[in-house]
């Protein structure tokens, strides 16, 4: 960087806390894989649901903003989508490493 705060760190907000939380969470899976104790997973899981159910309200609050023939709105709602569906499927996760618990 070179100072004038150009960059992708030069307005954090909660599009860089739901990245962030999406490869922490990637990585707590990537050991859960190796690790003994399912509570692992299903931290893992967990913070995939946050980091994903943020990145799709912030998709979703875009969508509503843009207009509905524009590039931003189809790549909005393709990454809604997505995001949606790895929401729904964390969820699933961190359930069944729940009842894998009990």
């Amino acid at each position: 960087m070179n100072g004038n705060g150009s960059g992708y760190f030069s307005r954090f907000g909660l599009r860089h806390v739901s990245d962030i939380l999406l490869v922490a969470a990637s990585v707590v899976l990537i050991v859960g894989l190796f690790v003994e104790t399912p509570v692992v997973g299903l931290v893992g899981f967990c913070m995939f649901a946050v980091g994903s159910a943020i990145s799709a309200a912030l998709r979703f609050r875009m969508l509503a903003a843009s207009g509905r023939g524009t590039p931003e709105f189809r790549n909005s709602l393709i990454v809604a989508v997505a995001m949606t569906a790895v929401f729904a499927l964390s969820v699933f996760g961190a359930v069944a490493k729940i009842l894998f618990l009990v």
